[in-house]
């Protein structure tokens, strides 16, 4: 009894001493999540217009690459006598993403692998200088020299501009304050250049597809999308539908369509008797391969050729 009454007096003088020692324990620090800033925040759902191009890319492709780099060079060469233009900004850059339409109430463009040493501030048309910096920070606001301007322009932490115009000035202001992370729009990555446009919007503004022949192309359409392919992958035409029906019928229709092209005797459409057709769940794919004097013809192709102004490529 007594060995065990001197344990005790030993583990509570322990105990003591420990507890005398320590105090309070901290609380822990909590360590506050690094928020990211998303692009892709700025877009309020899928615009009705959506074009997507890699600059870069394009300018190495064996088939458009002297078109695209001739091309750049001819509409940097209209007058403009800074060392920084607009278009040099799009040029150099990894991926260009475009939104807009009447929904949406106003437009979007997102410049990605912006090139190291270009400043917003230095960007001018002539002589005047575009932008000046109205917003310091993580994310850099500026804005048009001009004051009638609605245009803003935002700088992101990874290369990346977002020119905002009308509506879309506002919403990106809140989307960048406060991060939400939206899925990013669905891009094919593997084209050099897509635009999409949404199926209602394009019916409304195209009448044909909505009688005739090209009514079953049109009905139930939710979007159209062209994709122009690397190298001498030509150009792949793709048509969303709602539903297995609607995509069984178009699929018939587009068929029926291509083989009227075939037939017709023209010399114009000669590079549709290639094309092909395939169907996936709820989708109507047309693939065409470019024209063999065309793809000879690309790699020769100058800004000249190209440019309605006649601008002489440089």
């Amino acid at each position: 009894m007594r060995r065990a009454s001197a344990v005790l007096a030993v583990l509570a003088a322990i105990a003591a001493t420990a507890s005398a020692g320590c105090g309070p324990k901290p609380e822990p620090v909590k360590v506050q999540p690094d928020v990211g800033i998303y692009w892709q925040d700025v877009f309020d759902g899928v615009p009705e217009v959506l074009f997507y191009a890699k600059p870069n890319a394009l300018k190495s492709d064996a088939v458009y690459g002297e078109l695209a780099k001739s091309s750049f060079r001819a509409a940097v060469a209209r007058g403009v006598s800074s060392d920084l233009s607009q278009m040099r900004v799009l040029e150099d850059a990894d991926e260009v993403i475009m939104g807009a339409g009447a929904r949406s109430g106003g437009g979007v463009l997102v410049i990605r692998g912006v090139k190291a040493g270009h400043d917003p501030a230095k960007v001018s048309e002539g002589r005047a200088v575009l932008w000046h910096l109205a917003k310091d920070g993580r994310v850099k606001e500026y804005v048009r020299s001009d004051p009638s301007s609605n245009a803003g322009l935002y700088v992101l932490p990874d290369r990346t501009w977002v020119v905002v115009f009308g509506a879309a000035r506002e919403r990106a202001r809140q989307a960048f304050a406060t991060p939400q992370k939206r899925p990013e729009p669905a891009i094919d990555r593997s084209a050099l250049v897509s635009f999409r446009v949404d199926g209602a919007s394009l019916v409304e503004r195209v009448p044909g597809l909505s009688r005739g022949r090209l009514a079953k192309v049109g009905n139930k359409l939710r979007a159209l999308t062209l994709l122009v392919k690397p190298d001498k992958q030509g150009v792949e035409i793709r048509l969303d539908y709602n539903d297995d029906e609607a995509t069984a019928w178009s699929e018939r229709s587009v068929e029926q369509i291509l083989e009227a092209f075939k037939n017709d005797g023209k010399k114009r459409w000669e590079f549709l008797k290639d094309a092909k057709l395939r169907r996936e769940p709820t989708t109507v794919v047309v693939q065409v391969a470019l024209p063999a004097s065309l793809l000879e013809a690309l790699p020769r192709a100058t800004g000249v050729e190209v440019d309605p102004a006649g601008y002489p490529a440089q």
